[in-house]
């Protein structure tokens, strides 16, 4: 289901897919890895944010989720030109 998703132009509907599937296997560390690489690949820090903050839920002392958070909101708060 995730990949039909994906190929459909609906990255978010999978990346909720794979979550709730993971959820249910109680794979956690693969979710946290999940949501670290759609992270870190969004074109928009407003479309990334959501999934970081998710990440630093699952994965508190993630050091790499906290550089990344602080990193996207640092480019929230840039006036836009």
């Amino acid at each position: 289901q995730a990949v039909a998703l994906e190929q459909s132009g609906q990255p978010l509907a999978a990346i909720a897919a794979l979550e709730r599937a993971l959820k249910r296997q109680g794979e956690r560390r693969q979710l946290v890895e999940l949501l670290s690489l759609y992270a870190v690949n969004y074109q928009s820090p407003a479309e990334a944010l959501p999934h970081v903050l998710r990440w630093r839920t699952l994965a508190p002392d993630d050091r790499r989720a906290a550089a990344i958070e602080q990193g996207l909101r640092r480019q929230l708060a840039r006036p836009t030109q």
